[in-house]
């Protein structure tokens, strides 16, 4: 009976052992993940819902800032590689707070919604992260099709997949992974955009699919099974002019989605009130350098023809108008553009490289131009 009592409680301490050691591997390698570059394209789940993140804002800090984007505002937010977690540790001698209301697949729109929702204080300072990619848009027609509101901004935040992306690089690097070779695990989300789009353009199939031709085979292989942003290589098939509408200063369609843009930016900037209102004008990596248009090119879109120099026409228009409202702006190209790279490979954001020089561009322009409540030691 002893001997059996031995066996079993020897058993169990084996078990245990073998426990704590898989966790303690498993703890390893999450650290080890979230140091590696790898870290860098998973870095939008991690972050705390808006919700939470405005309750735990210090509310009695002695400079608050409140930071309004999408996700490249939200990229690896709390983590200290964020630009505006750089940019509170810059200014932490002034007792310096941000409060991130970045959010992955926002707007202007939905950025209003989440000040208006979350922001219960008066600030000191408003920054809005401004992506020229998709942020510059004809709000007067997406008001129509959608009421953004508190409930659908914290619905994306939720659910099981989302709680075990937030608290685990490595299983969510393993679930991409594992998903890009089962289909029914896929967003489908490519398929999905050009199917929405090509219903808006009114092409036909036969149309789609000679289209669909002319793109990378891998970028469409990639793309299906997420491993890259679906978005990108989708909208090039149905519009391969995209940057060139958007950018070129002569574009009628990027003058008008520039003036939509900027009458919303206006009203909120006047019903806010705050003298310390920045708008950084955060490029698409193609208008820092042509060194980056390799992936562009293999998704499909149109750059032929197509010089720096006119890619930068939307940035110039935006500054020249904002400035003609009173509004301040920084255009980070010139350090983006000195930093190089700066981008995720096979992407359109910021790396950690792009997010410090990017806080940095900012904490130099706040220190020349922002009015303080006291002069720094």
């Amino acid at each position: 009976m002893a001997a059996h009592k031995g066996f079993w409680r020897g058993a169990m301490v084996n078990l245990v052992l073998l426990v704590v050691i898989v966790l303690l591997c498993g703890l390893a390698l999450e650290v080890v993940c979230r140091v590696l570059p790898i870290s860098d394209s998973m870095g939008w789940n991690r972050t705390l819902p808006l919700a939470e993140r405005a309750k735990r804002f210090k509310v009695s800090a002695s400079m608050k800032i409140v930071a309004l984007g999408d996700s490249f505002a939200e990229w690896r937010a709390g983590e200290g590689s964020n630009m505006f977690d750089l940019l509170q540790k810059d200014f932490s001698d002034r007792g310096c707070r941000i409060l991130n209301l970045g959010q992955a697949g926002t707007d202007v729109l939905d950025y209003t919604t989440a000040y208006r929702n979350y922001v219960g204080f008066k600030p000191d300072a408003i920054i809005i992260c401004l992506f020229l990619g998709n942020d510059v848009l004809d709000y007067d027609d997406a008001s129509r099709l959608k009421e953004t509101d508190q409930a659908s901004l914290e619905s994306q935040q939720k659910g099981v997949r989302q709680f075990i992306k937030r608290h685990s690089t490595v299983i969510n690097f393993l679930f991409r992974m594992v998903k890009q070779h089962f289909s029914s695990m896929q967003a489908g989300s490519f398929d999905k955009i050009v199917k929405a789009q090509q219903a808006k353009a009114g092409l036909s199939d036969a149309q789609v699919r000679s289209r669909l031709e002319k793109l990378d085979p891998q970028m469409i292989e990639y793309a299906r099974s997420d491993k890259i942003n679906g978005w990108i290589p989708a909208l090039s098939v149905i519009f391969p002019d995209y940057y060139k509408n958007l950018f070129m200063e002569s574009s009628q369609k990027g003058r008008a989605a520039a003036e939509s843009t900027i009458k919303l930016i206006r009203d909120f900037y006047q019903a806010q009130g705050v003298k310390n209102f920045l708008v950084v004008l955060v490029p698409e990596s193609l208008q820092v350098s042509e060194q980056y248009d390799d992936f562009f090119k293999r998704c499909g879109y149109d750059l032929d023809n197509f010089p720096l120099p006119e890619r930068r026409g939307l940035t110039r228009y935006l500054q020249r108008r904002l400035g003609e409202l009173g509004i301040m702006t920084l255009d980070p190209i010139p350090a983006l553009e000195k930093a190089y790279p700066a981008y995720i490979p096979l992407d359109c954001h910021l790396d950690a490289r792009g997010h410090k020089v990017l806080a940095e561009a900012m904490a130099e322009f706040m220190r020349k131009n922002f009015i303080w409540k006291s002069a720094p030691e």
